[in-house]
């Protein structure tokens, strides 16, 4: 009598399949190999949802934080020129770090800047940036580092970042010149706010 699953496709050979395929077009997306370490040692559904995870993020749209902003939550930041006030500036920085968070980008290291500096950078500096733009649904966090954004005499920001935020060892480690250590003059980052999978439970 003949096997009543013949002719019926095995579902982990198609998973296979749908895997290599998954992984082959992920690599025509980035234009070469990708990394996958340590992938292999996953299951097979596990696998293939970090392949679908990684195709999405790969063929996403880009675009510019700013972009993201009037799109997604129809906002336009005033112009850091418009505000001739402390307070106007505070109530600006702030409407802004909460309409990042309800397109869940995060803003974080900020302590070394007053209002104004900060919301100079993040218009100016950061909202032209390029990002990307998540499936729907997909829940993706995206982050801007204020530290990151430096001077005219500290480019990427990495004597800001030794000189504010760097611990004690990896001072002490650091190959090349360390800036003298300073405290950070404002105590802002611990109010941000943060994607919801990261607040404390009450």
């Amino acid at each position: 009598m003949p096997d009543s699953s013949e002719g019926e496709a095995d579902p982990l050979i198609e998973q296979a399949l749908r895997l290599g395929e998954l992984r082959q077009k992920v690599m025509e997306q980035v234009d070469g190999p990708t990394l996958e370490a340590g992938t292999g040692d996953l299951d097979m559904n596990t696998q293939e949802s970090f392949w679908k995870h990684v195709l999405a993020f790969e063929s996403a749209e880009e675009c510019t934080h700013a972009e993201r902003l009037r799109n997604e939550a129809g906002f336009v930041p005033d112009s850091p020129d418009e505000l001739s006030s402390a307070s106007e500036v505070h109530t600006a920085l702030w409407n802004l770090l909460n309409a990042l968070a309800s397109i869940r980008t995060f803003v974080s290291g900020t302590d070394h800047l007053n209002d104004a500096d900060l919301y100079r950078l993040l218009v100016n500096g950061a909202l032209p940036g390029p990002t990307t733009v998540p499936p729907t649904g997909s829940e993706w966090n995206c982050r801007i580092d204020a530290c990151e954004y430096g001077t005219a005499d500290d480019p990427d920001g990495t004597a800001t970042w030794l000189r504010y935020y760097a611990d004690d060892q990896t001072r002490e480690e650091w190959d090349g010149e360390i800036p003298p250590k300073e405290t950070l003059p404002y105590d802002r980052d611990q109010h941000l706010p943060v994607p919801p999978e990261e607040q404390a439970n009450d």
